[in-house]
C-alpha cells in the first residue's frame, strides 16, 4: 500500500508524540497476514507543531488484527519502531506499543519511547464506546502519560502567532496567519502541549466523556467533558472543558447546532491548543464535511 498526499489527524503508534496532527506525509506499508513492514514520513514539522523537528522519518514493523480468540471478538496489535528526525543526527526514539480491542467498543493500549540518552515516555490508555437504549452513545476514554525531562529537551515552541513578550491581545500578531476552524475540533490532550515545560519530569491525565442522545432522527442533544491534569514539580495544573448542545440533522452529513461551552481557542500557539474560560459562551456551530475529506480520514484510518 502507498498513501501520499496531505492527512488529517495524523497518528504513528498510540499517540504519545505524534497524533492530532494535519501533515503532508507519504505512508508505504507492505503486508502478509498479520504482519506487516512500514515507512511513514511527516513533513514540515518545525511549522506544522513548531517544535523545531523538521521533517521526520518512521520505520516499524510489528504484527496488527491478531485474533486471540474462537469468536474473533479479542485482536491484538504489537508495533517496535524507530522515529528520526532531521534536526540532527541520531535525533530520535525508539517506540514500542501494543493495543487489545474487544468487539470494537472497549480497548486497552499502550506506548513506551525512549531516546539515545535514555531518557523515556510512555502513555496508557483506555477507550470504551457503547450505545443504551438505541438512543445514547457513550465515548469515554482515560488516559495517562509522563515524559522524562530529557525525553523532550529541545522540542521547544518555536513559532508564535503572537510575540511572547508582549501583552496577549488581538493586535499582537507577529504574521499574517490564517487558522483552520478544524482545529478547534481537535483534541487538547497531544505531545506538543507537554513539551511546553522543558527540563522537568511531567505527568499528565485526561479524562474525555461524549454522551450523544437521539431525540429523533434528526434532533440530537450533545454532552462532552474533557478534563486536562496537568502535573511538574513546580506546577498543578488543570483544563476543565465542557460542551453542552442541541443539533439537527437537516441533510446526510451535515449539521448544525446550537452549543454552550467554556473552551477557546489559543491563538497563541500554531498547533491545537485551548483556553479554559471562566465565562461560558454560546457557540453557533455549522458543519459538512466535504466528500474529499470524508474519504481521506477513512482512508487514514485503516492504516
Amino acid at each position: 500500500m502507498i498513501q501520499v498526499g496531505d492527512f488529517r489527524n495524523f497518528k504513528l503508534y498510540e499517540g504519545l508524540t505524534f497524533d492530532n496532527l494535519e501533515t503532508q506525509s507519504w505512508i508505504f506499508k507492505l503486508k502478509f497476514r498479520n504482519f506487516y513492514i512500514k515507512h511513514a514520513g511527516i513533513g514540515d514539522l518545525l511549522l506544522g507543531i513548531g517544535l523545531g523537528i523538521d521533517d521526520l522519518y518512521d520505520y516499524s514493523t510489528g504484527i496488527e488484527d491478531l485474533f486471540i480468540n474462537q469468536d474473533s471478538t479479542l485482536n491484538l496489535d504489537l508495533r517496535i519502531g524507530y522515529s528520526n528526525n532531521r534536526r540532527s543526527i541520531g535525533a530520535g526514539f525508539w517506540n514500542f506499543s501494543g493495543n487489545l480491542n474487544y468487539d470494537n467498543w472497549f480497548s486497552v493500549y499502550s506506548q513506551f519511547s525512549m531516546n539515545k540518552n535514555s531518557n523515556f515516555a510512555y502513555l496508557f490508555g483506555l477507550k470504551s464506546k457503547f450505545k443504551l437504549w438505541e438512543k445514547i452513545e457513550i465515548k469515554t476514554s482515560l488516559e495517562y502519560r509522563n515524559y522524562s525531562a530529557g525525553f523532550n529537551f529541545g522540542y521547544t515552541n518555536t513559532v508564535f502567532y503572537r510575540d511572547p513578550e508582549k501583552i496577549a491581545s488581538f493586535t499582537n500578531s507577529t504574521n499574517n496567519v490564517f487558522i483552520p476552524l478544524d482545529y478547534y475540533e481537535r483534541n487538547f490532550n497531544q505531545w506538543a502541549v507537554f513539551t511546553e515545560y522543558q527540563n522537568v519530569d511531567i505527568n499528565g491525565l485526561n479524562i474525555l466523556s461524549t454522551i450523544k442522545y437521539e431525540l429523533s432522527n434528526k434532533i440530537y442533544l450533545d454532552l462532552m467533558i474533557d478534563f486536562n491534569w496537568i502535573n511538574t514539580e513546580n506546577e498543578n495544573i488543570l483544563f476543565p472543558f465542557f460542551k453542552f448542545g442541541l443539533g439537527v440533522i437537516p441533510a446526510k452529513s451535515a449539521e448544525v447546532s446550537l452549543e454552550i461551552t467554556n473552551r477557546v481557542l489559543n491563538l497563541d500557539k500554531n498547533f491545537p491548543s485551548f483556553y479554559s474560560s471562566n465565562n461560558p459562551y454560546l457557540l453557533l456551530r455549522f458543519y459538512k464535511p466535504l466528500k474529499f475529506v470524508r474519504e481521506n480520514d477513512r482512508q487514514h484510518h485503516q492504516i
